[in-house]
């Protein structure tokens, strides 16, 4: 009696690792576009972001000022800046108008950069996602390798000759 020994082929094997790769191949494709549609909105409004960045340094100059006229109407000397204004204006109206415009101008700056880590945040799990897919895909990789390592031990099956025993007290 001998052994025969075959090692698996490419046949049905690469079939299997193509099973296992289709669901994740999907998922990867499916997660990069994800990914490309992120990051186009991040830019956006990273671009939104940047566009602010002049009118940002104006706020803050605004706030300043402002600050320094309540300062200048608390210690009492507001009618050293507001003197000549017509008999029927406010400064406090106007000074509530501008705080208005300082505070509307900083939430619309909050809002897009808390957008932004969102955005980030978003990407970065999508990301760690597509990591664990293709360490994934490399363990199915890894494992066909192993598949084609193996090897199938077959024997032949034979009828052996009849032979008598013999046994030492016999």
């Amino acid at each position: 009696m001998w052994a025969s020994y075959t090692f698996y082929g490419n046949g049905n094997i690469t079939s299997l690792l193509s099973q296992e790769l289709e669901p994740l191949n999907a998922q990867i494709e499916q997660l990069q576009l994800a990914v490309v549609e992120l990051e186009a909105e991040l830019r956006v409004v990273e671009e939104e972001l940047d566009s602010f960045a002049i009118d940002q340094q104006h706020i803050e100059i605004l706030r300043d000022a402002c600050r320094s006229l309540d300062s200048l109407q608390e210690l009492g000397g507001g009618e050293l800046f507001w003197d000549g204004l017509p008999e029927g204006a406010d400064y406090t109206v106007h000074s509530e108008r501008v705080w208005t415009r300082i505070a509307a101008f900083e939430q619309k700056t909050w809002d897009l950069k808390e957008s932004r880590e969102t955005l980030q945040e978003k990407i970065n799990q999508t990301l760690t996602t597509l990591d664990g897919l293709f360490d994934e895909v490399q363990e199915a990789h890894d494992q066909e390798a192993r598949r084609q390592d193996e090897f199938l031990v077959e024997r032949e099956m034979s009828q052996l000759p009849y032979r008598p025993m013999l046994m030492p007290w016999s």
